[in-house]
């Protein structure tokens, strides 16, 4: 696996593509934000690649860069971006997620998340991540649950 890192705006057309098809079939806004901020030299593309077959990505968009989504003043003074992730199902748990999430605290050591569910908030759990009130609980909830299994092992 090896990971590049690029402004949206110079995404080869293959690269585009590869985002958007992985992104036609999941839920959440991310597809939606890659259309919007597709120009947009502020908007980063990571993505996670095995030989020519994207295994995931994250979109990273500075708070107010893209109209999706509203950033409180708090999340705005914690993180530089929001960031969004993909990752395919078949490659969930093998280090893709991490690796992304690696290359994401390169550039913002707190980002903005966005969980859609208790899988995503179990992943963000393991970070200093940000999220919105009505999303906090999910992290909150996957950081208890966390806690309480390492103090049973």
């Amino acid at each position: 696996m090896y990971i590049t890192k690029k402004a949206l705006n110079e995404l080869t057309p293959d690269e585009y593509r590869a985002c958007h098809y992985l992104n036609l079939r999941g839920e959440g806004m991310m597809l939606y934000s890659l259309i919007k901020n597709r120009q947009s030299s502020r908007s980063i593309a990571i993505m996670a690649w095995d030989d020519n077959k994207l295994l995931g990505w994250a979109l990273l968009s500075p708070h107010g860069a893209d109209a999706n989504w509203y950033s409180s003043v708090h999340q705005k003074r914690k993180s530089r971006y929001v960031a969004q992730f993909y990752v395919r199902v078949p490659c969930r748990g093998k280090g893709v997620g991490a690796a992304l999430m690696r290359e994401v605290n390169k550039l913002d050591a707190t980002p903005t998340v966005i969980p859609h569910d208790r899988d995503s908030a179990d992943f963000f759990a393991s970070y200093r991540v940000v999220t919105d009130r009505t999303r906090r609980g999910l992290v909150d909830g996957a950081k208890r649950r966390k806690k309480v299994k390492l103090t049973m092992t």
